[in-house]
């Protein structure tokens, strides 16, 4: 027994000098593996101890979904359920996790989650802040915010409240988008431009694309264009367009489409699938 208490103690004293060389790392090195880790993981590394705690993370990719308060992704009924107190949860953890982590610059900001047009000023203020650190990559993942909630109005003003935006990459699902052309000339980096379920006039899709000149790739799918196009000669070109993506839902959709392809000389991939609606 005496033998057994005498290791014990020493094994310890040993372990305690071993050194922690992973705290001594470069924070950039660190950074660099947190990138690798999701939001919850990186909470819980901050967590297991003081240096750590104190430790300010830079994250350049953010993703705020229902793991954050527990909801499995694949939890369908609970994402179309979603009761108000687990939004209000939801909206507070979020606002707790961009006070503890250091955002870099050139990030890439999502938010997937139901909320809608009720929740406006919490997602503007995220967005601001996204906006304002240069993002490069916007996700709003707003599926099933409709069962209960109007369609969250995109901010296009907010583009105006940095000198120049940075976003290369813009994807919106279950949003509401009435676009100025005083607004959308800082759109003229996007490569990539993804709406689902989205609702507008297909005038002010033209205003849209007509300062994404260097898109790449284009995917619209199941969007709701509540009239016509005005005149198909008014789509821009898009001489940079590779990859184009559609669900035509209703004649409107079909009109804009094909206003679309006619307008895309270097089209390598269509892909075209009929809307059930």
């Amino acid at each position: 027994m005496e033998q057994d208490s005498s290791y014990k103690v020493d094994t310890l004293e040993k372990s305690s000098d071993i050194e922690d060389r992973i705290s001594e790392l470069p924070n950039s090195i660190i950074c660099y593996i947190f990138t690798f880790l999701n939001l919850k993981e990186v909470i819980r590394t901050k967590a297991l101890s003081d240096t750590w705690k104190d430790r300010s993370m830079d994250m350049s990719i953010l993703v705020f979904d229902p793991t954050i308060i527990n909801i499995d992704l694949d939890d369908v009924l609970s994402l179309e359920s979603m009761p108000l107190p687990k939004k209000y949860q939801f909206i507070e953890r979020v606002d707790q996790l961009l006070e503890i982590l250091t955002i870099n610059q050139s990030v890439s900001f999502t938010i997937w989650f139901p909320l809608g047009k009720q929740f406006t000023s919490h997602i503007d203020k995220w967005i601001n802040r996204a906006i304002e650190k240069e993002c490069e990559k916007l996700d709003l993942e707003f599926q099933f915010a409709r069962i209960d909630d109007e369609p969250y109005d995109f901010p296009f003003h907010i583009l105006l409240s940095s000198k120049k935006s940075h976003l290369k990459c813009l994807s919106l699902c279950e949003c509401q988008l009435k676009p100025t052309r005083e607004v959308v000339h800082r759109l003229n980096l996007l490569e990539s431009l993804t709406l689902v379920y989205v609702s507008m006039e297909a005038s002010d899709l033209e205003i849209l694309l007509s300062s994404c000149l260097n898109l790449e790739f284009l995917h619209l799918i199941d969007c709701k264009f509540l009239s016509h196009a005005h005149n198909n000669n008014q789509t821009p070109k898009f001489n940079n367009l590779t990859h184009l993506e559609l669900t035509p839902k209703g004649d409107y959709g079909w009109n804009v489409s094909i206003g679309i392809l006619y307008k895309s000389p270097k089209l390598e991939v269509l892909a075209i699938e009929v809307s059930k609606g």
